[in-house]
């Protein structure tokens, strides 16, 4: 009888599996570096529904294998009365033709109730995935946005314009510290200015990154480098380079450290 259960579950499965793969997509069980990669592969349509719906279809189709091995068993030849023989010790059901109908009813039921529990964890991951994504996509878009507007802009007067501009960043919570860093040469000559923060944007949010426009002098004064900077403080933007004499002998453009 055992042989008869683990051999129905098996054959279910196998129905399952081969239902699902006759849409030309494979599936593999949810793992825990697997998942999002796997996953976001299906659409939940196509395969929460159809573990879902076969589950459906094992669950009715094992109710009605239980009746008939319940009728079976109420004509049984060997108990004309239906009521099982006492000596069963109250097992008739198994013991008599009927039971083996019976093994692969609740067989079938056992394995449409596992598919339909996986069909609603799929379900549920692809449900949580999708949030995950478009919370990706905003925040990579807030970012994409935000790599242009940290540098000095036209519209900002001068550098303590552009400097209390971005300044005011800090009312948004994601950014936690912005500072303004700046060294100078001993006889009092600005050596670097630009923007530090700590923010929500990168690897390490206790890390003080460079951030939008900096300025790098010569001790004479004259200005030697201009580098933007995003979020991540990678070179982004317009990067300039000049003499000693404030010849620009080195203007290029960078997008997220590549020319």
């Amino acid at each position: 009888m055992k042989k008869t259960s683990l051999i129905t579950l098996l054959v279910a499965f196998c129905m399952l599996s081969t239902s699902i793969e006759s849409n030309g997509q494979k599936i593999e069980w949810p793992a825990d570096s697997v998942v999002s990669e796997e996953l976001t592969e299906y659409k939940e349509s196509d395969v929460a529904r159809e573990f879902i719906g076969v589950g459906w279809a094992l669950v009715v189709v094992g109710a009605v294998t239980n009746t008939v091995g319940l009728v079976i068993n109420k004509f049984d030849r060997n108990d004309p009365s239906g009521q099982g023989n006492p000596s069963d010790n109250g097992h008739y059901l198994w013991n008599r033709k009927g039971g083996p109908v019976i093994v692969v009813g609740l067989s079938l039921v056992a394995a449409g109730s596992i598919a339909i529990g996986v069909g609603g964890l799929i379900k549920g991951i692809t449900k949580k995935l999708k949030r995950r994504e478009n919370r990706v996509d905003d925040t990579m878009k807030y970012i994409a946005d935000m790599d242009t507007t940290l540098c000095r802009l036209i519209s900002d007067v001068d550098d303590s314009t552009y400097y209390a501009r971005i300044m005011n960043f800090i009312s948004d919570s994601n950014y936690y510290v912005i500072q303004l860093r700046e060294e100078r040469y001993p006889n009092g000559q600005v050596k670097f200015i630009g923007l530090k923060s700590k923010h929500a944007y990168g690897r390490n949010p206790d890390y003080l990154y460079k951030i939008g426009t900096w300025k790098y002098f010569y001790s004479n004064g004259q200005l030697k480098k201009r580098i933007n900077y995003d979020l991540r403080e990678n070179k982004h933007g317009l990067y300039e380079e000049y003499d000693k004499t404030g010849v620009l002998i080195i203007r290029e453009q960078y997008t997220s450290n590549k020319r």
